[in-house]
Formats: structure tokens, C-alpha cells, sequence
């Protein structure tokens, strides 16, 4: 599955610094690797303004992208955002603000930008194999700041599926943070049919919960879903682990 993965290489053109971007989108979410089904939009990068007093400042629009697996296009260094605009009014503008520099860095856009679910994840685990979603704190903060990190482990044998969660905490940025207790584990459940049917419910909401805008005051949060060796990374307002845990659980308290 491939994700939208900028690689950021300083060169010389027409005696201007200019960055090549090769970009390549994810097609997971269709069929045959076909992209014709996830454009029901303009995808488009701009030049982006930041807010001021002027009325007169505005993003600049540099082109419309074409719908392909992989292309390059050339930017001076600046500041700009992808905006991917739905035909349909009622659906949800994306937009993902980058910067360019004279250094190397990865921007991922996935499924969720497009308007797009993934498939299952339960129907993309072999017959023993396993997915973590982790949810990590990532609003605001300052060297006192507690930051939680929420994981959630969906593990499939002998056609069975199993979960467990995991939480940790540290105090201070991001990065570095410093560790202030240590991996609070659950125990392990066996899923039931009905929580199974539940899980299948709450990841249809991946979608519905995720933020596509990267400047928005909303999100606190960075979601990572891993499985067969990829990641898909979407930000959201709240815990989407955390979300998804209790929401197994509440099977299980009611039978009690």
C-alpha cells in the first residue's frame, strides 16, 4: 500500500532554488490499483498564505494535479498546502499544509484525504497475524504536560481474535519526553462474535472521525494503524485506541 510520500531533493532550475517532489498516492482503498474511482474532486496545491490583516493576501493557486500512482512536480521553497475540493458540496474539503526547505522530508496523505475508507483491516490479517492502533496526545504543550500514548492489539489464531491494550505516559514535548510510568497493560480478551461485529462497526467511523485539515484547532491527537508491515496515519480530537477499546468493552461489561 502505498502512501503519499514526498521526497524533498534541493536543486538548481533556471537559477532559482526549486524542490522536485515525487509523489505517489495511495491506493488501497480501490480496486485493481484503479485511481479513477477515489477522484469525485479537484486536487490542486496552492501557495499558502498565512492569515493577516490584509484582505488582498490570499492562497495562490500553482497547478491542478493529475490522479496517478506517481508524479513529479517542481516547487520553489516556500510554504504551500495540498487541497483536494469534493464536487459534492455536502462532503468535506482536505487540506495538508507543508513547508519546503533545502533538507529532505515525508508528507503522507492516505485513503482518508480523498474522501476514501479502507478496506476491513480484520479482512486484510492472515490466518495468524495481527494490527496495532496507537493513539498518542498532540495538542499543546509545555515541559509539565503529561502525554499519554493509548495502543490497542487485534491479533487473529486459529480463526479467533484476540485484543489487547496498552497505555503509557510521559511528561514534557513530544520529543524528547521523559518517562514517568511505565506500559499500564490489560489483559488479553477473546473477542465474541458480537465484539467482533463491533469492532467491524467502529472502524467504519475511521473516516467520519479523522481530521483532514492539519492546521485545524481541533486536532490533538496523531492516530497509526500498522498492519502487514505498513502504516496509515491520520489525525483526529479524540483517542481513536482509547475510543476503540471501550467500545469493545462495553460488550463485555453488559454481559456481566
Amino acid at each position: 500500500m502505498p502512501l503519499l510520500l514526498l521526497t524533498l531533493i534541493t536543486s538548481i532550475a533556471l537559477g532559482q532554488t526549486q524542490t522536485k517532489i515525487k509523489l505517489t498516492i495511495d491506493t488501497d482503498c480501490v480496486c485493481n490499483d484503479s485511481l479513477i474511482s477515489i477522484l469525485n474532486g479537484k486536487f490542486e496545491v496552492y501557495a499558502y498564505a498565512p492569515l493577516t490583516n490584509s484582505s488582498n493576501y490570499t492562497d495562490n493557486l500553482i497547478k491542478e494535479l493529475k490522479l496517478e500512482k506517481e508524479q513529479t512536480i517542481f516547487l520553489e521553497q516556500g510554504t504551500y498546502k495540498f487541497i483536494y475540493t469534493p464536487f459534492d458540496s455536502s462532503e468535506r474539503k482536505s487540506q495538508y499544509y507543508f513547508a519546503l526547505s533545502n533538507y529532505e522530508t515525508q508528507i503522507h496523505l492516505n485513503c482518508f484525504f480523498f474522501n476514501k475508507s479502507y478496506p476491513s483491516l480484520l479482512d486484510l490479517m492472515g490466518k495468524k497475524d495481527s494490527f496495532v492502533i496507537s493513539s498518542i496526545y498532540y495538542g499543546k504543550t509545555n515541559g509539565g504536560t503529561i502525554i499519554p500514548t493509548h495502543t490497542v492489539v487485534i491479533f487473529r489464531k486459529r480463526k479467533k481474535y484476540y485484543a489487547s491494550y496498552y497505555k503509557s505516559e510521559q511528561r514534557g514535548l513530544p520529543i524528547p519526553a521523559i518517562s514517568i510510568k511505565g506500559s499500564k497493560h490489560k489483559p488479553q480478551i477473546l473477542l465474541t462474535e458480537e465484539q467482533v461485529q463491533r469492532f467491524r462497526q467502529f472502524e467504519v467511523n475511521f473516516l467520519k472521525l479523522s481530521i483532514n485539515d492539519n492546521l485545524s484547532y481541533e486536532v490533538n491527537t496523531k492516530n497509526n494503524i500498522w498492519i502487514n508491515g505498513k502504516k496509515i496515519s491520520f489525525d483526529s480530537k479524540g483517542y481513536i485506541a482509547l475510543l476503540l477499546w471501550n467500545e469493545l468493552n462495553k460488550t463485555t461489561s453488559n454481559k456481566k
